[in-house]
Order: C-alpha cells, then structure tokens, then sequence
C-alpha cells in the first residue's frame, strides 16, 4: 500500500511539474516582416514579430507600436511558399550551387477581412524553420481548412528549407 501511494504522489507531481514548465516551452512571438500588404497603417517592409498567444487573434506587432491584428475567423485563405532570394540562369544556378547553397526567403500570405467586411491581404516573410510553427498553427485556428481539403495553406514536405 505505500508504495502505491509513492508512485501515484511521484506520478502527481511530476505531472504538475509538466504542466508548469509547458508554457515555458511555448513560442510566443516569431520574428517577421511585413512585406507587403493592404494594411493601412503598416508600410512596406515594416520589421517585427508575430504573437501566436492569442487564441482569436493573429497580431503582428512593430517596434514603433504599430499593429494589425487578425482575427482568424475572418481568414479566408493563407498560403506558405518558398522563393529564392536571387534569381539566376541555368548553368549561374548550377555554378552557385556547387560552391554554395542558394538562399531562400519564406513567405505567408493571408487573406482576411477587415471590420468593414472589405478583402485584405498580408503578406510576411518569416525564418526559415518558422513555418513549421505557424503553417500548422493556423491550420489549426482558422477555419479554412476542413479534412477535404488537400495541400492546405501549403506544404512542409515538399518545400526546402534553406
């Protein structure tokens, strides 16, 4: 009898030490730039971070304090691609890719719409291993994707990370 006592008060605790320490593990911001977009009060090229805490909201904040917020129930269409940072000929790209890897840039473009039920876009560049967090996030949150939808919002598998 003690010893099952033991265990369960070990199993206990070592259960709320996980549940304690999880959130520590959580990525609460992903490094960003605003590419380019309809927002009217971000630029072009504008740095800063998205913030994945929010459960109803996809907020991309700057470091002057600008934001846009959206809501991922007024997401209607997202999409990850990956391009390459120079474009090159064919025997160039051959060359480089010899000596060197060939450079990428990540994109998300999202789709929404705003308070006035107008058409949106956003689009933001993130790092590279970024997207392995936000593709399935938002796959997750919004409600774009349904199980017969195929190659939602793109793909991990078949994009290289470089």
């Amino acid at each position: 009898m003690k010893i099952a006592a033991v265990k369960q008060k070990l199993i206990t605790t070592l259960l709320l030490i996980a549940l304690a320490t999880t959130p520590a593990f959580a990525q609460p911001t992903i490094p960003a730039l605003y590419d380019n977009g309809s927002a009217p009060n971000l630029p072009a090229s504008t740095n800063g971070a998205l913030d994945l805490t929010s459960p109803t909201n996809l907020i991309f904040r700057t470091a002057t304090g600008a934001t846009l917020s959206i809501p991922y129930q007024s997401i209607t269409a997202f999409n990850y691609r990956v391009e390459s940072t120079h474009h090159l000929g064919v025997l160039p790209a051959i060359l480089v890719a010899l000596v060197n890897s060939r450079l990428h840039r990540h994109f998300f473009t999202i789709n929404y719409t705003d308070d006035a039920n107008h058409q949106q876009v956003a689009v933001f560049d993130v790092p590279k291993d970024e997207p392995r967090v936000l593709l399935p996030l938002l796959r997750l949150r919004t409600s774009v994707c349904t199980p017969k939808t195929l190659n939602c919002g793109g793909t991990l598998a078949t994009t290289p990370f470089e």
